[in-house]
């Protein structure tokens, strides 16, 4: 993609998302013994999946290119990028789409990238609805309960074999 990236989301956090209990369920349930680079790597992979199927909710909505990159979490929540092939005619577009109904809401604006996407497509799929918030909600319960985090605890395999979904790629010999 040829456009500037921009910070992906700024999460307060993997328990903000009020997965922490379910993620510690899981663990223990199927990896009581795993260290911390493997509960480290269950969470990014999580979290990939998780922004990938909020992405496709946006993409399939909003028709954008959009790509977006986990590159990890820290303290303040997810770190990544997010790719536009030209971020002003693409939110401009949106912004157009939008102001068919009236004035372009404020949480469409401004804000975190992500969060004025997730806005923007809440108003595209009920565009007479004026609360926000809604969307990202129903996206985060279907992901929590759709088996996501019990699967990836579970595929995880503490010993670094190829069948491990979060092992790195083998080192050269």
């Amino acid at each position: 993609m040829k456009g500037p990236t921009e910070t992906l989301m700024k999460f307060r956090g993997f328990a903000g998302w009020k997965w922490e209990d379910d993620f510690r369920a899981a663990i223990s349930a199927f990896r009581p013994d795993a260290d911390e680079e493997v509960l480290r790597r269950i969470r990014v992979s999580i979290l990939r999946d998780f922004v990938d199927f909020v992405l496709e909710v946006v993409n399939q909505e909003l028709r954008l290119g959009l790509q977006v990159v986990v590159e990890g979490v820290g303290e303040e929540g997810i770190v990544g990028t997010m790719d536009f092939e030209d971020r002003r005619r693409d939110l401009a577009a949106v912004e157009r789409r939008i102001a068919k109904w009236g004035p372009v809401p404020r949480p469409c604006r401004s804000g975190p990238i992500m969060d004025r996407l997730l806005a923007c497509t809440e108003l595209v799929m009920s565009p007479y609805r004026l609360e926000f918030g809604e969307l990202k909600g129903e996206c985060i319960a279907r992901f929590r309960n759709d088996g996501s985090l019990s699967l990836a605890v579970q595929s995880a395999d503490p010993d670094g074999s190829r069948r491990d979904p979060f092992s790195p790629a083998p080192r050269p010999v």
